[in-house]
């Protein structure tokens, strides 16, 4: 069986004879000639008018939340002399690491006529996404010679945690007030001092409108306490090894950032607090979320936040305290120490968890639990809702099903029974 260079051979020897067969010699000399003269032409070609000295790449922005897209330019306009550049094809590389270390490559083909491309990266997982090189080939006209070089333009693109559409956990939102239907329940007596009024919003309730000011402007103003500005709330993320799975962890560190990214977008100071910390001192287990600066600060920290084995009992949640952990069994590792009301038999991931969040009882709040329901979802105290989030739906619409109405009217009805 010939090779594959027999049957060039083969097929460049008939071309040979029928050409003779058809042609004269000189006939063939002129097309040896121009045939010459376009490989040089293509590959003087290929050589002057790659455009490969001005490649750049820009991405936009630099930081970003997962499944949204960042807008990527590549750009390759000739200098000032050459009156035109070739069509350039090329494979960008690009690299994402999440922060547990499992990475995943992306190639994006593309092919420009015009000298520049752009196209949109739509990363999936936080982390960081590393644009490497670039492999690019330029191609004559006659399809005669191609030139292939590489650019090394590197770039990082920081991919924040998804960010859901939430609904803060406030006092002074505009679609109800907290303040009324939750602090009782949650946070103990909702008056305080007249302070100021504001707008009615829907959900407010008529017995703090202000008639002699409401019938003065014309419109519903509602009286607003000092005490309903001073409620605080914080978020706990429950990042012990062990509480949750890789996969329920993702979803909680997603669910953490939207109430964070809600509270922000309500001028709501938040506290954020993380439950285990690593062995980098330089890392807080807790931060004041109340302005753009402590709020990208929160974000950067939740995009590279990693589950860690060393617990911080000592951390102290104020206000209105909203912990969010796995649906994991497993039990306090040895080198835990258990709290001496909790008996060893029952010392869950959970009971710890309410333990260090909500001490003996003098706070109150809410857990939500992420994952399949288990026996150890629920806490068996009063002051403490348990939220558990099906694997099937998201963190924003269950949270949002809690935050309407008929979550008003049946806390309303646990207030009332207590």
């Amino acid at each position: 069986m010939p090779t594959a260079s027999g049957w060039l051979t083969a097929v460049l020897s008939i071309a040979t004879f029928v050409a003779g067969q058809v042609f004269t010699l000189q006939e063939l000399v002129i097309f040896g000639v121009i045939g010459m003269l376009l490989v040089v032409f293509s590959l003087l070609a290929v050589r002057i008018f790659s455009p490969r000295s001005r490649c750049r790449r820009t991405v936009s922005p630099t930081v970003i939340p997962a499944l949204e897209a960042a807008r990527v330019e590549l750009n390759f306009s000739p200098l000032k002399w050459r009156p035109w550049t070739l069509p350039v094809s090329g494979t960008d590389s690009i690299v994402t690491q999440t922060p547990s270390g499992e990475t995943e490559n992306f190639q994006i083909s593309f092919v420009t006529n015009s000298g520049n491309i752009l196209y949109d990266f739509r990363p999936t997982k936080r982390g960081v996404a590393h644009f490497g090189s670039l492999s690019l080939s330029s191609l004559d006209p006659f399809a005669l010679a191609k030139h292939k070089w590489t650019e090394r333009d590197s770039k990082e693109l920081l991919v924040l945690p998804n960010l859901e559409d939430v609904i803060a956990p406030q006092p002074n939102i505009s679609s109800k007030t907290w303040q009324d239907d939750y602090c009782s329940a949650w946070q103990g007596a909702s008056s305080g001092d007249f302070h100021a009024l504001r707008e009615y919003a829907p959900g407010d309730d008529l017995r703090h409108v202000h008639w002699k000011s409401s019938a003065r402007l014309g419109e519903l103003l509602i009286r607003q306490s000092e005490h309903q500005w001073e409620v605080g709330i914080s978020v706990v993320l429950d990042n012990r090894l062990g509480a949750s799975s890789p996969e329920e962890f993702e979803r909680i560190v997603g669910a953490t950032a939207s109430l964070i990214s809600a509270c922000h977008a309500n001028s709501l100071p938040v506290w954020l607090y993380f439950l285990a910390s690593g062995e980098d001192a330089n890392l807080k287990s807790e931060i004041l979320v109340e302005d753009a600066p402590t709020y990208r600060v929160a974000l950067l920290r939740l995009a590279s936040v990693i589950q860690e084995s060393q617990v911080n009992s000592l951390i102290r949640p104020k206000g209105l305290v909203i912990a969010l952990t796995g649906s994991e069994e497993d039990r306090i590792e040895a080198n835990h120490i258990v709290p001496d009301h909790i008996a060893e038999d029952e010392a869950t991931n959970l009971a710890e968890l309410v333990w260090i969040c909500f001490g003996k009882g003098q706070t109150s709040g809410l857990v939500a639990v992420f994952g399949d329901q288990n026996s150890s979802s629920t806490s068996s105290r009063s002051n403490i809702d348990t939220l558990w989030i099906p694997t099937e739906q998201s963190f924003g619409e269950v949270w949002n099903s809690y935050m309407g109405v008929s979550a008003i009217a049946s806390h309303r009805h646990k207030v009332a029974r207590t």
